[in-house]
């Protein structure tokens, strides 16, 4: 009988999940209206919060905070816990501290430029294809992709870099289109982010 194919994106070595944690939440000056995951109005500064880390298969999702300043001398901040990070008991916001240099909405960093890079928090189901299945072929594919300001790919900007088979390049690229991320960040502004992502196509190996 032939063997359930699988194919899994490269682990990232998440934290197991925390229990429920009160997080208290500060920013300088006091008064900073707080985001939670980009659309989860939590309050203003100071604040405090109950997190629960939800997340699969044992391990904790990324969580992202974000303030947002309350005047015009205030720069926007963020902050993301990522799934290899404990929940801190605290979190502060310096809200006069912006960037040195202007963000252009229209740039495109890389991931080595940002101060957070996006973190994906969902994927689609990963395709593998039925000839290579067949054969018992493994094999692993990088894709490049924008990740813009929303957490979304961008249309039109995922590519193949590289797959050890032409045939593992369609499958990887819907992942790659349908991921799903909390966005990367500059000094603590949203921006455009150039992500490469592998994906390994690999047989599963049991007893028969």
């Amino acid at each position: 009988m032939a063997k359930p194919a699988l194919a899994q994106h490269q682990p990232s070595g998440p934290f197991p999940i925390n229990a429920p944690k009160r997080l208290v939440i500060l920013s300088e000056p006091a008064g900073a209206r707080v985001v939670k995951d980009g659309s989860q109005a939590l309050g203003s500064t100071p604040l405090i919060v109950t997190v629960q880390r939800s997340g699969a298969r044992g391990f904790a999702a990324p969580v992202m905070f974000e303030a947002l300043p309350a005047d015009s001398t205030q720069c926007a901040q963020a902050r993301v816990l990522d799934n290899r990070q404990i929940t801190p008991d605290t979190i502060e916001f310096f809200m006069r501290v912006c960037p040195s240099s202007p963000i252009r909405s229209d740039s495109v960093y890389a991931s080595t430029d940002v101060t957070d890079p996006p973190v994906r928090v969902s994927s689609p189901p990963v395709r593998y294809p039925e000839n290579l299945r067949r054969q018992a072929v493994e094999g692993q594919v990088v894709v490049e992709f924008v990740v813009d300001t929303t957490g979304r790919v961008e249309r039109g900007s995922a590519r193949v870099v590289r797959a050890s088979d032409p045939d593992f390049g369609p499958p990887a690229l819907d992942v790659a289109r349908g991921s799903v991320y909390l966005p990367g960040h500059l000094d603590g502004r949203r921006v455009r982010v150039l992500v490469e992502m592998p994906i390994g196509f690999d047989i599963w190996r049991g007893e028969p």
